[in-house]
């Protein structure tokens, strides 16, 4: 039976892929080594189109090679590479065309999403975690997302993305956070985030440093600007109080260990995978050294 060529970045909604090298690519199935070697596709990985040159994601995607790819895709697409053919190639009897039959490896999220807005985080700390995700975690999603959204000028962004993301299984990590070695089965139903098992609980117990969801979780984001004011005033210094005093929510088991009390062990906490550097971030930049330099993206 013929195939058809259906490009799944333009005509469904497989989104764009943020590569550990800090290059943004039209999906993940290009950052691999057949992609990077195909004449027309190793050219989002040209010098200047890594993420330093931009000011934000949208410059990348209105630069003139996005355009020409687009264009063409849209206007000529028996033009397109033949390993996104390959991929993106399907019958009329396909039930689902935005998923490839040539892959049968399981995917535990469809998407992974960073935050990074304001000062404290740079492309740096975007390129490590994925790094860090991809060598060590065992984790294998289809969409690595970085939100850059700035509405409140604070923490609260974060609800932001319950609100743009209200489909398939979804994993938010703070940047700040260390992967070390393979971590458990983090897909969750309902809203899940960590607590603070290694400390007194003070104001709250939880930790939303690492989150996972399943499907739509938008009531979280629509409860706080219902009344934004009211929390803001409420909760000024602390997104995990709003959780632990408004929101209906679920914890992992410990999965994760703060690396206070801890930043002068010659090495990383057994029986875990994941560190967090919360309040501790700049052990993470140069000129500090310990364990965890040796995961880290050089």
């Amino acid at each position: 039976m013929t195939k058809k060529f259906r490009p799944k970045c333009v005509q469904f909604d497989r989104q764009m892929a943020f590569t550990s090298t800090g290059f943004v690519v039209p999906c993940c199935w290009i950052d691999s080594p057949g992609g990077r070697k195909d004449a027309t596709l190793k050219q989002f990985y040209q010098k200047d189109m890594h993420i330093d040159n931009f000011d934000s994601v949208d410059d990348i995607i209105d630069s003139p090679l996005y355009k020409d790819w687009f264009d063409m895709l849209v206007n000529k697409p028996e033009l397109a590479p033949n390993y996104c053919k390959h991929f993106c190639s399907t019958t009329s009897l396909d039930k689902h065309p935005t998923k490839t039959s040539l892959s049968t490896e399981q995917v535990d999220f469809d998407r992974v999403i960073v935050a990074k807005w304001g000062e404290k985080y740079n492309s740096w700390h975007v390129n490590n975690l994925k790094f860090m995700l991809d060598n060590y975690s065992g984790i294998k999603y289809n969409n690595f997302v970085v939100f850059e959204k700035d509405t409140f000028g604070n923490m609260y962004n974060k609800l932001e993305i319950f609100n743009d993301y209200k489909d398939g299984t979804n994993l938010y990590l703070d940047l700040d956070m260390v992967i070390y070695d393979k971590l458990p089965n983090l897909v969750r139903k309902d809203f899940t985030l960590m607590y603070d098992w290694w400390r007194e609980e003070h104001h709250t117990p939880l930790n939303s440093s690492m989150v996972s969801w399943t499907g739509d979780i938008s009531h979280i984001y629509k409860k706080f600007v219902d009344n934004k004011e009211y929390y803001l005033k409420k909760y000024p210094t602390s997104i995990d109080e709003f959780y632990y005093h408004e929101i209906e929510y679920k914890t992992f088991d410990k999965v994760c260990y703060s690396i206070k009390e801890h930043e002068y062990d010659k090495e990383p906490m057994k029986g875990f995978g994941l560190c967090t550097f919360g309040q501790m971030q700049h052990l993470l930049e140069d000129g500090w050294s310990g364990w965890w330099s040796k995961y880290l993206n050089s």
